[in-house]
């Protein structure tokens, strides 16, 4: 009973830390991307200030250290809520079809030197576990962890027909529920954007926490 307490309080101190640096970040950020220069940058930018940000969005999903939390944020702020639910989408397969066949046809050595060591454990936790439930709520709710749980699936048994569909049907439907729900905010305001990039976090952690509970129920 200590064990699962001491789990609960520090998942809940790792939700209010990370809020709080989400609320520091968007109060130096936000302002700086609704600036007069950098909007007209972007608009300078056309279509490659979108195409941009895909790329990016694929690079962090590969590289796993490499987080795309500012990059999310100037698409909320320069974008709005449903472009951004595109290009997420959109690097999300992309970045889904190259994790899978990397960690499948190369296996752990390549994910160890593109994601680190610490990505392998956590890897590790999900590899064992190949029943078709844990992949629809991974892409439910797992998407704050998409790439750590698409090299994962790559090193299971699953065909890449079922995953890539169940990717692609799956994935977008929590970040349109979200936006749905916020749908009324600015998103380009510190407070919109808090509460948009909030509930990711919020969401992101709350499912590592279950995964937790999950994988030790698993290994009993």
């Amino acid at each position: 009973m200590a064990k699962k307490l001491s789990k609960r309080n520090k998942t809940v101190l790792q939700i209010i830390g990370l809020l709080v640096l989400l609320w520091l970040g968007l109060q130096l950020l936000v302002p700086l991307l609704n600036s007069p220069a950098t909007i007209e940058f972007f608009e300078g930018l056309g279509i490659f200030g979108p195409v941009a940000i895909i790329l990016y969005f694929v690079v962090s999903h590969i590289l796993v250290p490499l987080t795309a939390t500012p990059i999310t944020v100037m698409s909320l702020v320069l974008y709005g809520g449903v472009v951004t639910i595109i290009l997420i989408h959109i690097s999300q397969m992309i970045s889904a079809v190259i994790n899978f066949w990397l960690s499948r046809k190369y296996g752990r050595k390549i994910i160890i030197k593109l994601a680190g060591k610490k990505t392998m454990k956590e890897i590790d936790k999900f590899v064992n576990i190949e029943a078709t439930e844990v992949l629809i709520l991974a892409r439910l709710f797992g998407f704050p962890v998409f790439d750590i749980l698409s090299y994962a699936f790559g090193l299971t048994k699953i065909t890449f027909k079922k995953y890539f569909i169940y990717t692609a049907i799956l994935a977008p439907i929590p970040f349109i529920v979200i936006t749905l729900i916020w749908k009324d905010f600015n998103l380009a305001t510190v407070s919109g954007a808090f509460l948009w990039m909030g509930t990711i976090t919020v969401t992101s952690l709350v499912f590592m926490f279950f995964s937790w509970k999950y994988l030790q129920k698993q290994r009993k």
